[in-house]
């Protein structure tokens, strides 16, 4: 454990006393993050649950809104018999994009509800949302819309047209991701805190070969192999988590999105990623023989996430191959849970999903990484 400490304290002083490090670390990736808030994004596609039920004089809207909203062939509804007294339940476990609450709170009204946390998502189920209500209003009163006199007929039309915009008729649960450009932050900070423990790590023997520090650090008391990986690959968790903590003080400081509760479990939740990556590092610095194959593993690393790590494609739309490749990486997961927390979901439905991926990587990681180090050790 003591030579644990002191391979952790070593690495962490070399790069409090270098500024390239400090700068390489710290300032580029909050540089990148700020940049990242400039840039904008849109999408779409849901899930509908429909739930409650309506008044007798009420059953033919209802009847007509459930026929229409099962012809959207975007649609995949869900139906059910009483209204929801907890929404946020329904869309957190459940992960419906939009519910209908039909006589919402005992109430006569038929609430609109979205807890959407992607914003470019959150366009097009807004004008769901407006154009369900217009389907409301032309069912409701198309008996008497004939017979309407002009003056009533363009005050019908504008109560029409009102419902194409961004009215009180529903409710959005989670109003951080109304601004688009949030949408980038979690994705950025995702990739930055998966892809940072990798580079941290990768070229350290080769850099320690290279001045002959390997053989000085294995000789020194208290120190073997093991607790220079332990304490090699915590050194590099620990600056990540430092560098996380000043990306979200940047984000809630700069953009207004603030910090949420459950940092803590966020972080636990996170940590077996952040060894994962950290412990790909130490596969990639262990077949290494020159720095121009660290900088070659760092590359194929980082395409590797932006092709299959869901961030930047949506792995879902991808083949069986895709999705599978997709499970080995922590960026799938870490995002999973970064996307939902910062916007004030919670962890989000992929909790327990990430909490078996997680762990199943870093100890596979783990594993591969020890192996290829000890043979490493044996040619030193």
């Amino acid at each position: 454990m003591t030579g644990i400490f002191r391979i952790v304290a070593k690495d962490l002083l070399e790069f409090c006393l270098g500024i390239r490090g400090v700068i390489l670390i710290l300032v580029m990736p909050t540089i990148l993050l700020l940049i990242m808030g400039q840039l904008r994004t849109n999408a779409d596609t849901f899930r509908v649950l429909m739930a409650g039920q309506p008044s007798r004089h009420e059953q033919e809207e209802y009847d007509e809104l459930t026929r229409l909203l099962e012809e959207i062939s975007a649609v995949e509804l869900v139906v059910e018999k009483s209204p929801l007294l907890d929404p946020s339940g329904a869309f957190r476990e459940r992960g419906f994009d939009l519910l209908i609450n039909v006589r919402d709170a005992g109430s006569d009204r038929w609430i609109v509800f979205l807890a959407e946390t992607e914003p470019y998502r959150l366009a097009t189920l807004r004008q769901v949302a407006a154009g369900i209500e217009r389907a409301i209003r032309l069912i409701g009163s198309r008996d008497t819309y004939q017979d309407l006199d002009p003056e009533l007929e363009v005050e019908y039309l504008a109560e029409e047209l009102a419902a194409f915009g961004v009215g009180a008729f529903y409710s959005h649960l989670y109003p951080a991701a109304l601004q688009q450009r949030h949408e980038v932050f979690p994705k950025t900070i995702a990739i930055v805190i998966c892809f940072l423990p990798f580079v941290l790590i990768a070229p350290s023997l080769v850099r320690d070969k290279r001045s002959k520090t390997l053989e000085i650090a294995l000789a020194a008391p208290s120190i073997s192999g093991g607790s220079l990986f332990v304490g090699r690959c915590l050194s590099a968790v620990v600056l990540t988590i430092c560098n996380l903590l000043l990306m979200l003080l940047l984000t809630q400081w700069f953009y207004g999105l603030y910090v949420r509760s459950g940092l803590q479990w966020l972080l636990l939740a996170v940590l077996p990623g952040l060894l994962s990556a950290a412990f790909l590092g130490m596969i990639a610095s262990s077949l290494a023989r020159s720095q121009g194959q660290v900088v070659l593993f760092s590359a194929v690393y980082f395409l590797w996430l932006g092709f299959f790590g869901d961030v930047l494609y949506p792995v879902s739309q991808g083949s069986i191959v895709v999705q599978i490749l997709s499970t080995f990486l922590p960026l799938t997961f870490v995002h999973a849970l970064f996307h939902p927390w910062m916007f004030g979901a919670g962890l989000g439905p992929h909790l327990s999903r990430a909490l078996f991926w997680l762990p199943a990587q870093a100890g596979l990681y783990g594993v591969l990484a020890w192996w290829v180090f000890k043979k490493q050790l044996k040619e030193v």
